[in-house]
């Protein structure tokens, strides 16, 4: 299963990264984290979004009950 990292800037997305989860997910299960290394320069004015059954492309390839629910937002401030 592919999960994908947008930065998030007035709606647009730009893709900054997707890594593999390598194993079947089921309804309830947690997943080890997964680790995406960006510069604190690519986080958009609208934060972070973060995308499973994503390769990239926008798009999932993983038939599921709830297309809806694959994506969450990050948009708190940062503090350095």
């Amino acid at each position: 299963l592919a999960v994908s990292l947008y930065s998030v800037s007035g709606g647009t997305r730009t893709l900054l990264g997707t890594q593999m989860v390598r194993r079947e997910i089921y309804p309830g299960d947690l997943i080890a984290p997964l680790t995406f290394t960006i510069p604190l320069t690519s986080i958009g004015t609208d934060g972070l979004e973060a995308v499973a059954d994503d390769n990239g492309s926008g798009s999932g390839t993983q038939n599921e009950c709830d297309e809806t629910n694959n994506s969450d937002t990050w948009n708190e401030l940062l503090c350095h």
